[in-house]
């Protein structure tokens, strides 16, 4: 009786991780690859890139906080 309950414990010992381990997601496919005659997508019509001096006027008219903030994360904003 000891030994088969040794048996059955080893033997579900042993197949624990291979029970948790399987998944029933599909193997992941490769993303699609783009096209070389496709034209890069383009920026949504409603979003328009502000001129130099709109920017300038911009940031004159936020309060001395926002400025700041800005000053602040400047090294670190990217053009998007």
């Amino acid at each position: 009786m000891k030994r088969t309950f040794l048996a059955v414990v080893a033997a579900f010992a042993l197949a624990v991780p291979n029970i948790v381990a399987q998944t029933n997601n599909p193997p992941d496919s490769p993303p699609p690859k783009p096209q070389a005659d496709q034209p890069p997508p383009k920026q949504d019509p409603g979003v328009r890139k502000l001129s130099r001096r709109e920017r300038k006027d911009r940031i004159k008219n936020l309060s001395e906080k926002y400025r700041q903030f800005l000053a602040d994360v400047e090294p670190i904003m990217q053009d998007s």
